[in-house]
């Protein structure tokens, strides 16, 4: 079961009907609503006034890396914008890069992630609503005017997937004549009305990982001390992706597992003492010894490939690769994955985390003969994937 969460400053939709919140009434609000989606998988859209998208030409900063994209997204967000609640992507327009940032407020995401983690509610990721509302300019050839009429009243202008700027309480004619201005139009942009009624948003928001090109969903990370349950906020595309959390039970699980190795090897160590018990005695007995038949080898428990996470990173410069491997992997039974860009590279790396058992390694190198994949560094266990693969070029 999928659902969807679209949260603005102080409103709530868990459906049709908003509901008011404040502070920590989150939690409550939560913890309601898990209690009446028990197992849905949620995703939430974030709304215009938690979040602000911007973009810039890449030429803007002098190197790209994570720091000095930050530093340039500094000078268009009226917040602060701090690394842990900040993302980016690269967006080719023609042949000319540019710069998609994100950037949500501290404070909302900690009171989400602390509204997540209190209810155990299952949220895998959040997406911004000019995202979602961009994508529909991706095959216009000029800049569109996107007005959404639903939980919110806004206008995205936005070019080939680019959201250049989303306007709240802007006039359609400051609009326009922006919209000439940044992109030398003659002419009023085409204008698209979407709403509840002509764009599903629950269809959108989970078909971003499905898409076929190579994209992926960029994550702003949690606050760390927001354990075990967390989320990610993500926007669609590109590249320059970085770790986020997903909601888990990750050191219950452990500490279970743990225990209940314990338990089994202390039953099986003490079956097999009593059973040499019984059998010196027994042949004290006889005067003839009955050779043991051996016992069959146990076999090892079979995985649930489904249980990882896999990130899979094109650095070969094939476009397209990324997401040819992901349908690859998704045969062999994994099924969350996301799939992005790397720089290019000739070494193909596979990084698993501490616990991952080898077998999961194992099937990606049986899945992927073209790479000879050397083992990476052990991934760090805040981050968000299980698995990263690395597919450099063959050449």
């Amino acid at each position: 079961m999928r659902k969807i969460i679209y949260i603005t400053k102080n409103k709530v939709w868990f459906g049709d009907k908003p509901i008011d919140w404040q502070g920590s009434s989150l939690v409550d609000i939560f913890t309601e609503k898990r209690q009446e989606n028990n197992g849905a998988d949620m995703r939430i859209i974030l709304g215009n006034d938690v979040c602000y998208l911007v973009s810039f030409p890449e030429s803007k900063v002098g190197s790209l890396t994570r720091e000095s994209i930050l530093t340039e997204t500094r000078n268009h967000v009226p917040i602060s914008a701090e690394d842990d609640c900040f993302d980016w992507k690269r967006v080719d327009l023609e042949g000319k890069k540019w710069i998609q940032a994100v950037v949500v407020e501290k404070g909302f995401l900690e009171s989400v992630s602390k509204a997540v983690r209190e209810s155990g509610m299952r949220v895998s990721k959040m997406t911004p609503i000019g995202v979602l509302l961009g994508q529909r300019s991706i095959w216009k050839e000029k800049a569109v005017m996107i007005k959404w009429a639903g939980q919110e009243k806004l206008t995205v202008l936005a070019v080939r997937g680019l959201v250049d700027s989303v306007f709240a309480e802007t006039a359609d004619e400051e609009i326009i004549n922006y919209a000439k201005n940044r992109w030398g139009m003659t002419e009023a942009p085409e204008t698209l009305v979407l709403d509840e009624t002509n764009m599903d948003l629950e269809k959108e928001v989970f078909s971003e990982k499905n898409r076929g090109l190579d994209e992926t969903i960029l994550n702003i990370p949690v606050s760390e001390d927001l354990e075990p349950a967390e989320v990610q906020v993500g926007i669609v595309g590109g590249d320059g992706v970085v770790g986020g959390k997903k909601a888990k039970m990750g050191k219950l699980r452990l500490a279970i597992a743990i225990l209940l190795a314990v338990l089994i090897l202390g039953a099986g160590y003490a079956l097999v003492k009593n059973a040499a018990s019984r059998k010196g005695t027994d042949t004290q007995k006889q005067t003839t010894a009955v050779s043991p038949t051996p016992s069959p080898t146990e076999t090892p428990a079979a995985i649930n490939f489904a249980e990882y996470t896999v990130q899979v990173l094109n650095g070969s410069g094939v476009a397209g690769l990324a997401a040819q491997t992901r349908e690859q992997l998704l045969e062999k039974g994994f099924t969350d994955i996301d799939i992005g860009n790397t720089p290019e590279t000739t070494e193909s790396v596979i990084q698993t985390k501490r616990g991952v058992p080898a077998g999961v390694s194992a099937l990606i190198r049986e899945s992927l003969t073209d790479y000879r994949l050397s083992d990476g560094e052990v991934l760090p266990e805040s981050g968000t994937y299980d698995v990263v693969v690395i597919l450099g070029n063959l050449q």
